[in-house]
């Protein structure tokens, strides 16, 4: 049975670890790759639905990759692993195709790679669709706990590209 103390929701110094490894993760990949980290996922599901960092303690991001073609996405991503276990970090590739970014206190980035072609949208691990629309605006600053994080422009398009037409109840 987990306590009110044992969640994310309630740990202020647990939220502020992730957080802290977001905003460093987010200016090591913008300098190593000229690429913004956005969150995602659960991370942004609840950022919409104006509760606190989900439950599980990590921060789910992406990126949108410049390449189009799948093959091209993969191996920049491990290109990418390679170049940030090289200056330090502490990564891994999960079978999901998404980067594990494991930081200081526990704190986990869980790292997902989007990429377009034509009008479709990938992204990693398993979803793809008509739905390249919801990032052609790029990303915009909001705010969790006070700290600025990069979010879609089109939150609403990407969460239900994310998980369905629901997402705002299921």
């Amino acid at each position: 049975m987990t306590t009110d103390a044992g969640r994310v929701d309630q740990d202020t110094a647990r939220r502020s670890s992730a957080l802290d490894h977001y905003g460093a993760a987010r200016r090591t990949f913008d300098e190593l790759f000229g690429y913004e980290l956005a969150i995602s996922g659960a991370t942004l599901l609840a950022h919409a639905r104006d509760e606190l960092l989900a439950a599980h303690g990590h921060l789910d991001a992406l990126y949108l990759s410049r390449h189009h073609d799948a093959h091209e996405v993969r191996g920049e991503l491990l290109d990418i692993a390679c170049t940030l276990v090289a200056h330090g970090a502490d990564v891994h590739v999960t079978p999901h195709s998404t980067l594990r970014w494991d930081g200081p206190h526990g704190a986990v980035v869980e790292l997902a790679t989007a990429w377009t072609t034509g009008e479709h949208l990938f992204v990693t691990p398993a979803v793809g669709g008509p739905y390249a629309c919801v990032l052609e605006h790029g990303f915009v600053e909001v705010e969790i706990d006070g700290r600025a994080v990069l979010a879609p422009h089109d939150r609403p398009g990407l969460l239900e590209a994310l998980y369905g037409s629901d997402w705002r109840t299921s």
